[in-house]
Order: C-alpha cells, then sequence, then structure tokens
C-alpha cells in the first residue's frame, strides 16, 4: 500500500524543517555567537520585571525584582546578569572570567547577578528544595570560591531561564537602569568574551581589561536515565558556541528518527535498559536482522512514541522495548518476542550495568561501567534517573576515547559524598559504606577523598587517545558525570 499524499507531504516537511534547523545551526555555530533569547524577547527587546521564580542561596542578597537590584548601594550602572550550569566546564570557565573582570573593576559599579541552571532535580529526590543535589553543588562552589555576588537555583523546570528565552548556558544579558527594562545586549556561549566585554566598556564608560579567548575541548558523559540525553542528539555541549545548549524544538522526525522497515526487525529503546538489551542479544544470537533504534538520539521515549503511534499504531504503549516485526507490525515487547517460536529457549546471558557511546563534533568515547553483572533472570540494578549508584562494594568505570583539539586532556568526575540522609534510610542500608573516595589503584590502595560536592581531578593525558583508563569509587558513592576537557588545569577556576 503506497503512502497518501498527505503523509508524504507530512514526511517532505519534516524533512525540510530538519535540514533548515541543521543549516541554521551550523550556521549559528560558524559565527561563535548565537542570542539564545527567543523571538519575544530580543536585544533591546523588554525584559520581565522580576528574575522569575527563584531562590537565592544568601537570604541576605535575595533581589524579589530588577527594581531591587538597581536600588542596592551603590546603585549600579550596569546589570549583568549571568544564567550558568554547574555541570557545564564552558559554563564554569565563562563565569570565572566574567566574575574576576566585575569584582576586578568595582569602580565600574556592575551588579552581577548569577542564576544557576536547575539540572539534577527530579520529582521524589527530596521533598524541600534545600536537599537537592543542585544546591548542594551551588553552595560547595561558592565556599570554595568565595563568590560574593548573589547567586539564585532555578526552578526544577527552569521557568526563569524560560521567562527570559535561555537556550543556552552560559548566556549573559546586560541591563541598564530605567524602565522598561530592556536587554541592551545578549550574549551566548563563553566563546568570544572580549565581544562581551566590549559591550561592559561602551555602557559604562569604564575600561575594563579584556581576557584573551580561550577556547578548548570539553567532552561531557552524562550518566543516568535522564542526564544521559545530553550525550546523545542535538543538544548538549557545543565547542564551537563554547555552550551548553537546551535540546532544539521538534520532533523525533526533526531529528532524524528512522521508522521500521520491511524484512527486518526493528527495536526502540535505549541501551541502558536490561530488557532492551536481552532483546538485541536474542535477536544477535538467532542470526536475524534487525535495527536497534536509540531513541534518546531523537529526542527521548515520548517523541519517539508520539510518531510511532501517529505512523504505524495508536495502541502503542510507552514501555520499552517496542519491536516491530518483518512486516512492520508492532509485536510488543521482550514477552511477545519470547512468545515467537524459537526465542524462547534463546539464553542471551550477561551483561553490565551501562555502556554509553559519546559521538559529538568529531569526538568519540566509549564509557561503561560496572557496578554488577545481570542476567535475564536479574534485571534490578543500580542505574537511577539521576546518577550511577554502586551495587558492588568498589564499582568500576571504564572509558576509552579518541579526542581532537588537544594536545592533552584531563579528566574530572562530578561525584557527590555518600549518605545524604540516615545509612539506614536507604534500601537496602547502605551502613558502613560512610567513606567517599576515587582511585584510579585497582587494589586502592590510593585514595582520593571525595569530601566535598562537585568537580574532582582524576588525571592528565598527553594526547586525545585513551585507552581503558579506569577508575573505581565504593558503593553508595555518586557519580553524575565525566568531563574530558582540553582546557589548562591551572587556569581553570569553579572546581
Amino acid at each position: 500500500m503506497s503512502i497518501p499524499a498527505c503523509i508524504t507531504s507530512f514526511l517532505f516537511c519534516f524533512a525540510c524543517i530538519a535540514f533548515n534547523a541543521a543549516a541554521i545551526r551550523d550556521d549559528e555555530a560558524n559565527q561563535g555567537q548565537l542570542h539564545a533569547v527567543s523571538s519575544q524577547i530580543g536585544e533591546a527587546a523588554q525584559l520581565p520585571d522580576s528574575f522569575g521564580p527563584v531562590d537565592f542561596l544568601d537570604a541576605g542578597k535575595a533581589l524579589d525584582s530588577l527594581d531591587a537590584a538597581f536600588e542596592s548601594n551603590p546603585t549600579p550602572s550596569l546589570l549583568l546578569v549571568e544564567f550558568s550550569a554547574f555541570s557545564c566546564a564552558h559554563s564554569r570557565r565563562a563565569a570565572s572570567t566574567v566574575r574576576n573582570i566585575v569584582e576586578g573593576n568595582p569602580s565600574s559599579n556592575i551588579k552581577l547577578v548569577t542564576i544557576a541552571k536547575g539540572e539534577f532535580y527530579f520529582p521524589g529526590l527530596a521533598k524541600e528544595r534545600k536537599n537537592t543535589f543542585d544546591l548542594q553543588f551551588l553552595h560547595s562552589w561558592i565556599a570554595r570560591n568565595s563568590i560574593k555576588h548573589a547567586v539564585a537555583m532555578d526552578s526544577a523546570d527552569n521557568a526563569a531561564s524560560k521567562a527570559w528565552g535561555v537556550r543556552a548556558w552560559p548566556t549573559y544579558v546586560l541591563v541598564k537602569p530605567g524602565k522598561p527594562y530592556v536587554a541592551h545586549y545578549i550574549h551566548t556561549g563563553g566563546n568570544n568574551l572580549q565581544r562581551l566585554l566590549q559591550e561592559v566598556q561602551s555602557l559604562t564608560q569604564i575600561e575594563v581589561t579584556l581576557p584573551p579567548n580561550a577556547v578548548s575541548t570539553n567532552v561531557e558523559i552524562f550518566l543516568g536515565k535522564l542526564q544521559r540525553l545530553k550525550n546523545l542528539g542535538p543538544g548538549g555541549c557545543n565547542d564551537v558556541l563554547q555552550a551548553c545548549e537546551d535540546q532544539p524544538e521538534g520532533d523525533a522526525l526533526t531529528f532524524g528518527m528512522p521508522l521500521p522497515e520491511k524484512g527486518k526487525y526493528t527495536v526502540y529503546g535505549t541501551d541502558w535498559c536490561p530488557h532492551t538489551r536481552t532483546v538485541r542479544l536474542m535477536l544477535e544470537k538467532k542470526g536475524v536482522p534487525f535495527d536497534f533504534v536509540e531513541w534518546d538520539k531523537y529526542g527521548g521515549k515520548a517523541k519517539a512514541v508520539e510518531i510511532l503511534k501517529f505512523f504505524k499504531d495508536d495502541k502503542i504503549h510507552d514501555m520499552q522495548p517496542l519491536i516491530f516485526d518483518t512486516n512492520t507490525t508492532f509485536l510488543g515487547g521482550r514477552p511477545q518476542l519470547w512468545a515467537k517460536d524459537g526465542f524462547y529457549e534463546i539464553e542471551p546471558g550477561v551483561y553490565m550495568t551501562q555502556d554509553i557511546k559519546y559521538e559529538k563534533n568529531g569526538n568519540n568515547a566509549d564509557v561503561w561501567y560496572a557496578s554488577k553483572e545481570y542476567s535475564v533472570e536479574d534485571t534490578s540494578w543500580g542505574l537511577g534517573n539521576h546518577r550511577l549508584t554502586a551495587v558492588k562494594d568498589v564499582a568500576e568505570f571504564h572509558v576509552n576515547a579518541e579526542l581532537t583539539g588537544g594536545p592533552g586532556f584531563t579528566a574530572y568526575a562530578l561525584c557527590s559524598p555518600q549518605l545524604i540522609k540516615d545509612c539506614n534510610k536507604f534500601d537496602p542500608p547502605y551502613c558502613g559504606y560512610e567513606d567517599s573516595w576515587l582511585s584510579l589503584d585497582p587494589q586502592q590502595q590510593h585514595k582520593q577523598t571525595v569530601d566535598f560536592p562537585g568537580w574532582h581531578y582524576l588525571r592528565h593525558f598527553d594526547s586525545g587517545i585513551i585507552s581503558d583508563f579506569t577508575f573505581y569509587f565504593p558503593k553508595g558513592m555518586l557519580c553524575y558525570a565525566l568531563l574530558l576537557s582540553s582546557a589548562d588545569k591551572d587556569l581553570d577556576a569553579g572546581w
């Protein structure tokens, strides 16, 4: 049966949108300058009268409006609003540079306010925001870097960033006194900060020292079911812009997700799901042709299911994996495949907790994590929505990478000390595992104590070729991301 004309037109339209969106993104990246403010808030356009639903970490520096910011003493000549993301190396590096410029030029009366992106806040982790991991990271960063200006935490859905039209971090907005408040200049990314500071000079009429434009490659590999979306598909780390971007608008077809094809099975899901991996191993051992579609590359499960329901079968559920047979008919999930002749007797064997493959901007990394081995009969595991938590007494983390933009790279791990609550309140209890450490030694004779939430130095590599680099950490330890950065560690700040 041929595809109806309306569907053909629909598909063609999506292809055009995807092509045009990619062309626009490439053009913006090549310019090294992106205005991440949406159409309703552009340069010299009116801004909200407040910072939005944010929580200032120091109540004494809280600002309920832009009026309050300009009424502080001394009266600011310029308000510099920084939208920052703690997990983003580009954002932290730019924040350090801008902060030093503001603090180094006190006569300019520039007021710096930082709005931190909510990244690790998830429903069910804590009832009170003061207990979220985002705030732990921010408080640690402020204390270790002697941050003096006002810092606020955005809401869990980043409502303040959305209200100001921010889609990439860092973004800087320059605001002069006087209503209605307008954005006199908007700068996105850590690239070409000289341009931002030239605007600061122009608006304040005070000369500031311009730093050299530092360019670095940062491969950030995020762990856990939700954060790993930054590793795949559109969005994530942009080394040209030197910013961390939100996923652009669009559906799974816009991002290029393939539909099932006749003559082979098609499996939709994620590589972290044990049921999906079981199905893939069964198909491999059976020797039948199949495609595996990692839907996180195309915007995630919700976007993939929406398209599959529209084009294939509106009865498709949102569990994974989703399997289509060789006639492109929806088969179901793992139980339905097992029910087919010749599949039930196949024993896929054991497999590891998670294998993450990163392929962006000419950089490739393969990270696999072993907290426990799982069989078909034992599919529970220690992979959470926001992190990887060790199940074994000692977990191991393996890294292989081929990176460009060196010559050398430094590895950091974003980890938090154990036991954010009483050890008896964990299920199962984690008592006896109160020590937090990272180690490069298989015998753990030499350990680096993890006594604060944040980025922790692992080691430096002289080139971008990294072969089976392994580090270890103990049961209950929380690790969120791995960073491989070409920037000079001695010049970095905010770790």
